[in-house]
């Protein structure tokens, strides 16, 4: 496994945790890179064994022609690890982001998931370091945006931030 990611990988590897089907492509809409280079990321992923390659199913977008078949990626337990995702946690699939989505969006829409965010997945899908998401959450997500975010720790020990209201529904 890489010592580091870049935010492109790391990108690439949050896209696809956040969907229930784990699948890579394709790639977020919001990177501004050309074929060449999601190819050549795709590789190195394979390579590290973060992706690994699965029959696709119709609806998938097919990464190769491999005997006769289609083949797309799915993000593997060790490409979730590498993002601060524990492996075997249901994802929720959030909206298809389109070229306007913001960071700020891609974090309210993990914080509107039931079962939240860590900080670590939003670092993930944002670039942003640990420091910067946490004075987000205390200044715009508080502040700016009016929103009452609850901290608690899942099973597994870590902290997981979540809109209070949507937290509260999702239990009743």
């Amino acid at each position: 496994m890489p010592s580091k990611l870049n935010d492109t990988k790391r990108s690439v590897l949050a896209g696809a945790a956040s969907r229930t089907n784990l699948r890579v492509l394709p790639v977020p809409e919001t990177l501004k890179v050309s074929e060449a280079t999601v190819d050549k990321m795709v590789r190195e992923l394979l390579g590290a064994g973060l992706v690994a390659e699965t029959p696709a199913h119709e609806s998938d977008v097919v990464w190769r022609e491999a005997d006769g078949a289609a083949v797309t990626l799915v993000i593997t337990d060790t490409g979730l690890a590498a993002i601060g995702i524990e492996p075997g946690a249901t994802p929720v699939e959030t909206p298809a982001p389109d070229a306007k989505t913001s960071k700020q969006d891609a974090i309210v829409a993990m914080l509107r998931r039931p079962q939240g965010a860590s900080i670590e997945e939003m670092t993930a899908a944002t670039g942003w370091l640990p420091h910067s998401v946490r004075g987000w959450m205390s200044g715009a997500a508080k502040k700016r945006l009016g929103l009452e975010l609850v901290s608690e720790k899942d099973g597994s020990g870590t902290r997981r931030y979540h809109v209070a209201a949507l937290r509260q529904s999702a239990e009743t």
